[in-house]
């Protein structure tokens, strides 16, 4: 309980008092790790009214990872605002940043074109990464097949649940 306690007090300080401060950008990594509207608010305070642009960047770059917690989207609207202000908060991070920015013990460019791969590539209604592997047939196949609906199932045969799942692969539609 005593933690507990100790730990709003820290983020109530920073929220209202510490927000200004350019060393501030040594806990925007940590305030994205958290899920609450009230973390949110405060890297929006340290992003908007802070002059230190490290500490902008690094509030930033803890935004966009924030907008990605289900816990947090609801703040941002729809899903496209929220994709939407992801992907500006990212490049406000970079524009804002230095070459020798660190944010969570990495060099926040790092980290920004790890989230741009992400945004990009791995979220809903994104073009996946394309692929050439072989099928069960050995034959080759380039992933995604544009036009088509695409799955891609990677088993061992020598596990009984994947196995079963691809003897019933016949019938699926195709």
């Amino acid at each position: 309980a005593q933690v507990t306690a100790f730990t709003e007090l820290l983020k109530k300080s920073l929220a209202e008092e510490h927000y200004l401060a350019p060393e501030v950008a040594d806990v925007c990594a940590t305030l994205a790790a958290g899920t609450s509207v009230d973390e949110y608010d405060t890297l929006e305070k340290i992003y908007t009214r802070n002059q230190n642009k490290n500490a902008r960047a690094c509030a930033a770059m803890a935004m966009s990872l924030m907008l990605s917690n289900p816990m947090v989207q609801g703040i941002a609207g729809s899903e496209a605002m929220v994709r939407g202000k992801r992907v500006y908060y990212l490049k406000q991070a970079l524009l804002l940043s230095d070459d020798n920015t660190v944010f969570g013990g990495e060099m926040l460019t790092d980290v920004a074109k790890e989230q741009a791969y992400r945004l990009r590539r791995l979220s809903v209604g994104s073009v996946p990464p394309q692929l050439k592997l072989r099928d069960g047939q050995g034959k080759e196949q380039t992933f995604p097949k544009p036009g088509r609906m695409n799955l891609l199932f990677f088993w061992s045969p020598q596990e009984s649940v994947g196995s079963g799942i691809m003897a019933r692969m016949g019938n699926l539609q195709k």
